[in-house]
């Protein structure tokens, strides 16, 4: 049975009202559903955002466990028969548990993208591998297939814990109901960096206002003109810039300087 045809099966079965206030788009297409599966690495804990019908999370194999969040409590009836997941019904952003030794898997309502990519940087442990289904405007950012001046600090910072690549485009015809965009499978791969707070917030302060250079969004950090003179000079950038011009070493060899 197709995917397509497998879901709906469940929505007539079950009498599932699709939800626009959760960003509810069920993934229909069998090709996209398999990519993203052999993309796992499937020697870690996984952990799903946005469980569904459970189209992603029946097929979710793992050699430790699986965990998979559901915000929509009226899909629990078609969930709890499908075994060997822990399904966690409740939103994923409010919840506080930590894990360990894990990756991310799901197909993010595009509301929330950028809420949930902060949060999956703010474990104490960083996920291994993260493969997310986000909106293609959203996810060339990521992949940095835009201009400098639409660079994002996020994607910056998620360039310095992962390497981004792109795994599948997905048109609106994979889904049901079809959404008004286009949308990537990208997947993040882990290098060796560990956690880095500081330049996780310079980054940030430095385009917390875009159109000042970063000598003035540093001054505003600082409150000290000469320190951020010397800061920007030892780091060899030019305090003329915008944030949205320097690249990660830039901003890597700042931060040293700051430490």
């Amino acid at each position: 049975m197709s995917i397509k045809s497998e879901t709906d099966a469940i929505l007539n079965k079950y009498q599932i009202n699709i939800k626009k206030k959760y960003g509810q788009n069920f993934l229909i297409n069998d090709e996209i559903v398999k990519g993203i599966i052999e993309a796992i690495n499937s020697q870690y804990n996984i952990v799903e955002i946005g469980a569904g019908i459970g189209t992603l999370s029946q097929r979710l194999k793992s050699k430790k466990k699986v965990y998979s969040f559901e915000i929509d409590l009226e899909l629990k009836k078609v969930l709890q028969n499908i075994e060997n997941v822990n399904f966690i019904y409740e939103d994923y952003l409010l919840n506080k548990e930590e894990f360990n030794d894990f990756i991310i898997v799901g197909n993010l309502p595009y509301l929330i993208t950028n809420k949930c990519l902060e949060k999956f940087i703010s474990y104490s442990e960083l996920p291994k591998q993260i493969i997310i289904m986000i909106q293609s405007e959203v996810a060339d950012k990521y992949l940095f297939k835009v201009s400098k001046k639409d660079n994002l600090p996020l994607a910056l910072i998620y360039s310095y814990y992962y390497n981004c690549q792109e795994l599948l485009s997905v048109s609106p015809e994979c889904f049901m109901p079809q959404p008004n965009v286009y949308s990537k499978v990208i997947k993040f791969e882990i290098k060796e960096n560990k956690k880095n707070l500081k330049l996780e917030e310079i980054i940030k302060v430095c385009f917390l206002n875009r159109r000042k250079t970063i000598y003035n969004n540093l001054d505003n950090y600082f409150k000290d003109k000469e320190k951020v003179k010397d800061l920007l000079e030892k780091a060899k950038i030019d305090s003329h810039k915008r944030a949205e011009e320097l690249s990660l070493k830039d901003f890597e060899r700042l931060v040293n300087e700051i430490n």
